[in-house]
């Protein structure tokens, strides 16, 4: 099957497919399709049936989405660490801002 094109439908698309289903607008991908990029629903997929696709989604989901969420996720962390004394999530923090590691013992 040929590459898509790196359109700004195609960016578009990988951005919506990134995003997780409860925070996606418009909810359904016909509608996106339609409404917003303005293709037939085919088109979209026809793109999800590249591997490639699901490559270019991961990149945006780990660099985009993810990554603008750290702060919190480590807030939340930090919290559970403090408030309940959870020993992985106190591991976790170390081992995020402080790059512990564990010892292994040798034997």
């Amino acid at each position: 099957m040929p590459r898509p094109p790196k359109s700004n439908e195609y960016a578009q698309f990988v951005r919506w497919i990134a995003t997780p289903s409860f925070e996606r607008n418009p909810k359904t991908q016909d509608e996106l399709a339609k409404s917003i990029l303005k293709v037939d629903p085919s088109t979209l997929s026809d793109w999800k049936l590249d591997p490639q696709f699901w490559e270019d989604v991961k990149d945006e989901f780990k660099i985009n989405w993810g990554k603008e969420r750290i702060p919190d996720v480590m807030k939340g962390l930090y919290r559970k660490a403090v408030q309940e004394g959870d020993a992985n999530a106190v591991k976790l923090f170390l081992q995020y801002f402080d790059e512990w590691v564990e010892r292994q013992d040798e034997q």
